[in-house]
């Protein structure tokens, strides 16, 4: 889902539209995390979370939810390597390097 809202939000900026409330929200969570040593877990699962109060916006009734099902998805993505060096990058790229 992360990967699907990224390409997503990544589409959306080549098309002009405003996606700047969502971008901003990351590059922040990347600053706040931003190490030596960076804590991947808090980071990823704070970027999960804000994906996911993004994409469901709408059902505000699950805002409660987002927390710990971020730390399991944050941690299920961390645990595979495909997924982590996607993480890895968009890190990259959200902190301009």
């Amino acid at each position: 889902m992360l990967q699907t809202v990224v390409r997503r939000t990544m589409a959306m900026e080549q098309e002009g539209k405003d996606c700047a409330g969502l971008r901003s929200a990351m590059v922040a969570i990347v600053r706040r995390y931003h190490g030596p040593p960076i804590d991947w877990e808090a980071a990823v699962g704070s970027l999960v979370e804000v994906v996911l109060r993004e994409e469901f916006r709408e059902c505000p009734r699950w805002a409660d939810l987002w927390p710990s099902l971020s730390r399991k998805i944050a941690r299920t993505l961390w645990e595979d390597p495909h997924s982590r060096s996607r993480l890895e990058s968009l890190w990259a790229h959200l902190s301009g390097g």
